[in-house]
């Protein structure tokens, strides 16, 4: 093997190390902002006084 070959390998496994880092990354920002949205969902909700959205909601139903 030689040297710009081992070279190019470790790129490439770097890049791919990287790549499925960021896909870690943006499944827990996803998940973050699905938190976000129920929770504010939920506050909108008991602001409004909305009793069936509500236990839509936090599956009281």
């Amino acid at each position: 093997m030689d040297f710009w070959k081992l070279v190019n390998d470790v790129a490439k496994a770097a890049n791919e190390l990287h790549r499925a880092q960021l896909e870690i990354e943006m499944g827990k920002l996803m998940s973050e902002i699905e938190a976000f949205n129920i929770a504010n969902a939920i506050d909108i909700a008991l602001a409004t006084g909305n009793r069936e959205a509500f236990n839509k909601l936090v599956g009281s139903e």
